[in-house]
Parts: C-alpha cells; structure tokens; sequence
C-alpha cells in the first residue's frame, strides 16, 4: 500500500494576457443622401466602420489549473503528474437597429468585379431592419509527465533538488464569429423580407512533446519550485464556414 505523502494534488489561480483576434469591418454606415450604390461601401471617405476593423478579446483574462500526481518512493525523486487548465471564455458582441435612418450595411468585396460592395440592412425610404455580432473565444490545455530527480544538495540555508521532464501536451484554441441581419422593405409596392447570417469557426489543436527541468528549493515547511519547459510538436488547424440567405415575397 502507498502511502499517502506519494499522492498530491494542486490548484493555481491563472492570470493570463492573450492576444487579441483581428476582425475585419464587418458592419458600416454612411451620412443620409448617401447614393444607394455607394451606402456603406469601404473605400468612400464618408463610409464609417461600426463593428470590426479592430481587435477584440485581448488583454487579461483568468482561469485555473488542477494539477495531481503521484510518487513512485517515498523519497520522491520519480513519480508521474498530470495537468488541465482553462481560461474564461471571452466574448465581444454588437447589435444594431434602424428604421432606415441611419444607414446600416455589410461591407464586402465583389469576386467577380474586385470592387468593394455592400449588402444593405437599412436605407432610408427603402429598408428598415437590424444586425447582430458576436465573437468568442477560448483556450484550454491538458497534458502529462514523467518526472526524474537528477541531483540534490543540502545546506544549513535549505535543501534544493533538480529534476528533469518529460511528457505530453495537448493545446485547444478556437474562435468562433457569428453575424446575421434580418431587414423588410417593398420593392415596386411588394413588401419583402431578407434574412442573412454567416458564420466562422476556426480552431488549433496542439500535440508535443513536452521536455524540460525543474528545481525546488525547501526550507522547514516552505517550498519554493520553478520550472522551465518547451513543447516540440505539430499543429491541427481547421475552420468552417456557413453561410444562408433567405428572401420572402
């Protein structure tokens, strides 16, 4: 039977700084008497961006870690551990509205011209509607070790001991956009109605190697460990786009 000082389990608080996620324009306005061809086109000086064209999500966010693992010897010097952590899901989101004042539009660029475009929401005496936005983000990670103590000292100040790592790891990243617009309006006295929505989900998973060294300083019932790691491995990345128009008479 093992016994109970091989066994640990730890918690840590996490505080992490993230890149933010670039996000092109993605809803745009223009100033009344604007030509219907012209309205919220990019490119137009009088065009204004009200949702992309920036970065989003960044800065800090915080999260946990559970760690556990076990001591082959009582001496501790071998023994196995493994690890999972998360940060908060970070969200930005936009909404809009308009009865046709102001202008309100989806930028984009024509494949088959290379001009710059836009699908309109609404435009004055001609269509009214609304447009929501939404981006989210998250990272999570998870991985395992073997662990080997390959020296020691002791002295009146404390003891330190050094080991080496080595093990798994496995890194999840995703981003998910989301936009969709709903507008009415009558054509040549027929109301009509055009909802769109699309949709962008990219995600990265990491598997590597994972080597490294750590070192632990005790002092009575104080300890004191550092590490210093880098995984060697490859990345899984792929991304979905859906898209849907709908048109009703």
């Amino acid at each position: 039977i093992a016994d109970a000082s091989q066994f640990w389990v730890g918690m840590d608080y996490l505080a992490w700084s993230v890149k933010g996620d670039r996000l092109p324009p993605l809803v745009t306005t223009s100033p009344a008497g604007t030509p219907l061809a012209l309205a919220g086109a990019l490119g137009p000086p009088s065009t204004s961006v009200l949702f992309g064209d920036s970065s989003v999500n960044g800065g800090w966010r915080s999260g946990g870690r559970l760690s556990a693992g076990y001591w082959f010897d009582p001496q501790h010097k071998s023994g196995i551990e493994a690890s999972f952590f998360g940060l908060e899901k970070a969200s930005t989101g936009f909404s809009a509205s308009s009865a046709g004042t102001p202008i309100l539009a989806q930028p984009f660029l024509d494949a088959s011209t290379g001009l710059q475009g836009s699908s309109l929401i609404a435009f004055p005496g001609f269509l009214s509607g609304s447009v929501t936005a939404s981006e989210t983000s998250r990272l999570y990670g998870a991985g395992a070790l073997y662990r080997r103590q390959i020296g020691a000292s002791s002295a009146s100040w404390g003891a330190q001991r050094f080991s080496l790592l080595a093990g798994y790891r496995f890194l999840h990243a995703s981003d998910r956009m989301d936009i969709s617009s709903a507008s009415t309006g009558t054509l040549f006295g027929t109301p009509f109605g055009v909802a769109h929505s699309d949709s962008f989900h990219a995600g990265s998973n990491f598997h590597g190697l994972d080597l490294g060294i750590a070192g632990e300083y005790t002092r009575g019932p104080w300890m004191l460990e550092w590490r210093a790691k880098v995984a060697l491995g490859a990345n899984l990345n792929d991304a979905q786009i859906n898209g849907s128009t709908a048109i009703t008479t």
